[in-house]
């Protein structure tokens, strides 16, 4: 029988939480999963590789607003090109925006995984729309010189 690390009460076999607080147990034979995003742990780590959080646990030198400034920076990055998005591409890139204010509503309220997975949603809004948007560009383009390459040989 082992203790939990956190309150110190006797956990049972194979418990998944502890009876006395709650705390999620980590087995020997799992990693343990990021409180932010969710993505595992290696052992001997004391960040997430994904989203920069502190390991849950772990005592590292950093500051608790470190993860915090790295969301709001992600959800600041997302509004900026959003709104670029929405002036060139209005009304389409409407979805960008509305995106990156979930985000921004969500950072504000201390939900970063909620803002974290709204910012990817925006991200991946305004790449699809840039990358349309080029590809339109340049299918205008092709027809503009066929047609002026053509238009000369008619004459």
């Amino acid at each position: 029988m082992s203790n939990c690390a956190r309150c110190g009460a006797v956990l049972s076999e194979g418990a998944a939480f502890c009876s006395g607080c709650g705390e999620r147990v980590e087995s020997k034979d799992s990693l343990p999963f990021c409180a932010l995003c969710g993505a595992q742990i290696p052992d001997g780590a004391n960040f997430c590789a994904s989203c920069g959080a502190p390991r849950a646990g772990s005592t590292p030198n950093q500051s608790p607003y470190a993860v915090h400034s790295t969301v709001e920076k992600r959800v600041s990055d997302c509004l900026a090109w959003s709104i670029v998005s929405t002036i060139i591409f209005f009304p389409i890139g409407l979805g960008a925006l509305i995106f990156s204010l979930l985000s921004r509503n969500a950072a504000s309220e201390g939900n970063f995984s909620s803002a974290t997975s709204y910012a990817e949603g925006a991200r991946v809004w305004n790449i699809v729309l840039w990358v349309v948007a080029l590809g339109g560009f340049l299918v205008v383009g092709f027809m503009f010189v066929l047609t002026a390459i053509f238009g000369l040989f008619a004459l």
